[in-house]
């Protein structure tokens, strides 16, 4: 019985020890990315980065039937020009965030995206200028203070009166 539990700690022990090596020769493939600002200050030690931020309103130039993409990217304070070739996510727009990898064109000052990730808008926040369940969103992510969430008229209020 003795050595039933041998093999089985021995297996386990076996198994992290996998774990932990593959987890150590994948570490140099995992990439992290910086905000907008922080690219512009100089945070540019990989030359395969990722930048994060928001599409600027009104910047996105869609060129050869939408494969290519030009647009600014934004954190709120400062701007960085991006330029794209490749599928467009359909999740990309105005004010989308978005991740792109790529590296700085040192001569244009463009920052050259061989990837584009758009995040997908939340089903849960109202539109910009609408109003929602929970007030007005500002454009922001953060409701103003306004109505309350409407109660239902299926729902009783527990013996409480408007």
């Amino acid at each position: 019985m003795n050595i039933k539990f041998l093999l089985i700690g021995a297996g386990f022990i076996a198994s992290m020890g996998l774990l932990i090596a593959v987890g150590i020769s994948q570490s140099g493939d995992m990439h992290y990315y910086v905000s907008v600002g922080e690219f512009l200050d100089g945070q540019r030690d990989n030359p395969d980065l990722r930048v994060n931020g928001k599409v600027a309103q009104g910047t996105i130039q869609r060129l050869q039937e939408g494969q290519e993409v030009r647009f600014m990217m934004t954190d709120g304070d400062r701007e960085l020009a991006v330029h794209y070739e490749g599928v467009v996510p359909d999740t990309f727009v105005d004010r989308a965030d978005v991740v792109v990898q790529g590296s700085l064109d040192s001569a244009s000052g463009v920052f050259e995206a061989h990837e584009l990730f758009a995040k997908c808008p939340s089903k849960y926040e109202a539109a910009d200028g609408e109003e929602g369940a929970y007030g007005t969103n500002d454009g922001y992510g953060d409701p103003q203070a306004g109505a309350a969430a409407p109660a239902s008229p299926d729902v009783e209020t527990a013996g409480l009166s408007n």
